[in-house]
């Protein structure tokens, strides 16, 4: 996934720029890619310092995470913003 590899590529400010009303509208048709698509969205939005909208995607990743019962990949995403951003997910 595109996104993933600008994260890697510590890319953040790029991966913020991705959610449109267009990528919005194809994304949104598969929940699963969806899910790991904000994964890496909020994340990039932390680290760009945007805390409050990133919080607010990392509930929806998580919540999509736990319904897939990936909850190693939601507990991962907890950890990281609670650790590196003080972020604290429920």
């Amino acid at each position: 996934m595109y996104s993933h590899s600008l994260y890697v590529q510590g890319r953040y400010f790029e991966v913020t720029r991705l959610l449109n009303d267009d990528s919005y509208k194809i994304l949104k048709g598969n929940s699963a890619t969806f899910s790991y698509f904000l994964f890496y969205y909020c994340q990039s939005l932390a680290e760009c310092k945007q805390l409050v909208t990133a919080t607010k995607y990392a509930h929806y990743t998580c919540s999509i995470q736990e319904l897939y019962e990936l909850t190693i990949n939601s507990n991962a995403l907890k950890n990281y913003l609670q650790d590196d951003f003080g972020i604290c997910i429920i």
